[in-house]
C-alpha cells in the first residue's frame, strides 16, 4: 500500500492545478520554453474551465489550464497522464471550443489569421515521433507546406525529459529542464532539475512553496487514486476498506517486474514494493 510519506508529483492533476494557481508567474515563465507564443507572467490564467455543451445530450469538456496572452492569443495547457486516458482529438477539440468562442461578432475574414491558437500536451508517456518535443501543424500534403499559423500543438514527453536529465552523454536543454520537474519525486529534486538559470531565488523559492502546499492538500488523494491505479492495471493484489494491499510476498517480484513494465517510476515502485531502488534496476537489468 502506499503510504503518505510518498510525494505528489506535479503530473497528478490536482496537484498540478494547485501549483499553476500558486505560483502563476512561475510556471508561466516557464512555459515560454515549450511554446513559440510569448507568454507574460501577468497573462491571465482560467484553470479547469468548463465547455458548456451547446445541446442536452452533448458531453461536458473540462480545460486542465487556459493562458489568455491577448485579445487574439492563447494558449491551453493539458497533463495527461497516460495514453488510455488521452486523447489528441479531445484536446484540439478544446482548442477550437474556446477559440470560436472568443471571435468577436462581425469579425472579418481577414482578420482572423491575426489569432493564434496553441495546445501544450504535457504527455507522461512517449510521442508519436519518440522525440522529447514534437509539432504538430496543418500542412498541404506532398509538399509540407503549413497550410494556417492559426494552430499549433505542442506535444512534450515529460518522461523522456527527465531521462535526460539524468543522462550525462545528453545536452540539458532549457526545454527538458521544464519538462523534467513534472517527473521529479520531491523538492530538492525539482530545484535541482531546474538548475540556477530557469528562475531568480525569489521565483523558484515560491514554485517550491506552492509544491508543498499542494502535497499537504491532496496527499490523501494522490495516495487513493494511486492506489485504485495499482489495483485496476493488475500490479497490486487485492482491496479492502482500508486501502488497496500489495498481496503476498510470494508475489512480490512478480509484482516489480509488472510494474517495470508498465513504465512507473523507480520511486513508486520502491514505495509499493519496499524494495530499494538499487535492487529494482537489478531485477529489471535481468528481465
Amino acid at each position: 500500500m502506499i503510504e503518505e510519506k510518498t510525494f505528489i508529483p506535479l503530473y497528478y492533476d490536482k496537484a498540478f492545478k494547485v501549483v499553476f494557481n500558486n505560483a502563476k508567474r512561475e510556471i508561466l515563465k516557464l512555459l515560454n520554453e515549450l511554446t513559440d507564443i510569448e507568454i507574460s507572467i501577468n497573462a491571465k490564467l482560467i484553470i479547469g474551465k468548463e465547455i458548456v455543451p451547446k445541446h442536452n445530450e452533448g458531453k461536458l469538456f473540462r480545460h486542465d489550464a487556459i493562458i489568455i496572452c491577448d485579445d487574439n492569443k492563447f494558449v491551453c495547457v493539458e497533463m495527461n497522464n497516460s495514453r488510455y486516458g488521452y486523447s489528441l482529438d479531445r484536446n484540439i477539440i478544446y482548442m477550437f471550443n474556446y477559440l470560436s468562442d472568443n471571435l468577436k461578432e462581425g469579425i472579418k475574414t481577414p482578420s482572423i489569421k491575426e489569432h493564434q491558437a496553441r495546445l501544450i500536451n504535457l504527455n507522461n508517456f512517449a510521442n508519436y515521433t519518440k522525440q522529447l518535443y514534437e509539432e504538430i501543424n496543418a500542412t498541404y500534403k506532398g509538399c509540407n507546406e503549413i497550410a494556417t499559423k492559426l494552430f499549433k500543438i505542442h506535444n512534450i514527453d515529460i518522461a523522456k525529459a527527465y531521462e535526460i536529465m539524468y543522462n550525462e552523454d545528453v545536452r540539458k536543454s532549457r526545454m527538458a529542464r521544464v519538462g523534467s520537474i513534472f517527473k521529479a519525486t520531491s523538492l530538492e529534486e525539482i530545484s535541482n532539475l531546474l538548475g540556477e538559470e530557469m528562475l531568480t531565488m525569489e521565483e523558484k523559492q515560491n514554485l517550491l512553496n506552492a509544491v508543498e502546499t499542494a502535497n499537504d492538500r491532496y496527499k490523501v488523494d494522490w495516495i487513493e487514486d494511486l492506489n485504485q491505479r495499482l489495483y485496476e492495471q493488475g500490479v497490486i493484489e487485492y482491496c479492502t476498506d482500508e486501502g488497496i494491499k500489495e498481496g503476498v510476498n510470494e508475489g512480490k517480484l512478480s509484482m516489480i517486474k509488472n510494474m517495470l513494465k508498465k513504465k512507473f517510476d523507480y520511486a513508486i515502485i520502491s514505495e509499493v514494493s519496499g524494495k530499494s531502488v538499487k535492487e529494482i534496476k537489478l531485477i529489471e537489468a535481468s528481465m
